[in-house]
């Protein structure tokens, strides 16, 4: 199976921003989040949780899968520490990656954003001075 897009993102606030900006898809995609979002739908899966520590082993072997079964060209996220395992995953599968910085960082990155930029091909800041600041593209 080959899907278009894969949207990862942390439950609540980071998954309530991704289905914003994506709320009816016109192409094949999935959602991905580690932990219970209360959406049981086809179109969302739910991962184990991990932190950071020693879990995020789990993570990696949930991405390999996922990224592995789905091959998606794309892989978005707005945050938190899922996407560090699934952008270092879809890097080896050449997967496009793109990452959105949320809206409450207006002084400095997250730490997650600090770890996926290297590897992003787009990144996004949506606070237009912290842009500026850091020298990212600005999505307001």
């Amino acid at each position: 199976m080959t899907i278009d897009l894969l949207i990862v993102a942390s439950p609540g606030g980071h998954l309530n921003v991704a289905r914003e900006i994506f709320p009816n898809q016109k192409f094949s995609s999935r959602f991905v989040t580690n932990g219970l979002c209360g959406d049981s739908s086809d179109n969302v899966v739910q991962i184990r949780a991990f932190g950071r520590d020693a879990r995020i082993l789990l993570g990696f072997i949930d991405a390999f899968r996922i990224v592995k079964m789905l091959k998606p060209k794309v892989i978005f996220s707005s945050g938190a520490g899922i996407a560090i395992p699934f952008f270092c995953v879809g890097k080896l599968f050449g997967c496009k990656l793109i990452y959105l910085e949320t809206a409450s960082r207006t002084k400095s990155l997250s730490l997650t954003a600090i770890v996926v930029r290297r590897l992003c091909d787009r990144f996004y800041v949506r606070d237009a001075l912290l842009a500026r600041k850091v020298k990212a593209d600005f999505y307001g």
